[in-house]
């Protein structure tokens, strides 16, 4: 049996097909992309989330957001521990430094008082 080798021609014909096909991809996407609600959580935290944590947030946020979402950590040692997540316009701050200033806020009302 004969092997048949792919000339030039051969070779341009099925780059065209394969452009095609990366283009249909493409576009298949962005039309994927305007029909779901895709937004993103970026997470503060003073250690990485393992991607089981990640998950679970992701996991728990989308439920309660209707939406898809991706999960992006940053890292601030500065926060010592806690979460302290933005969603849009909304942040939840569970993190030790913002519960440590606000005890410092509260004492110092304390003592005007």
């Amino acid at each position: 049996m004969a092997k048949k080798s792919l000339n030039i021609a051969d070779l341009f014909s099925l780059f065209k097909k394969l452009k095609k096909s990366d283009d249909r991809l493409s576009c298949l996407e962005n039309s994927r992309q305007s029909r779901v609600k895709e937004k993103t959580a970026y997470v503060l935290s003073a250690i990485p989330l393992t991607e089981k944590e990640k998950e679970s947030l992701k996991n728990h946020l989308s439920s309660s957001t209707k939406s898809y979402l991706m999960i992006e950590n940053k890292i601030d040692k500065s926060v010592l521990g806690g979460l302290r997540i933005e969603l849009g316009s909304k942040i939840i701050d569970t993190t030790l430094k913002a519960q440590l200033e606000e005890i410092k806020k509260s004492l110092k009302n304390d003592e005007k008082n």
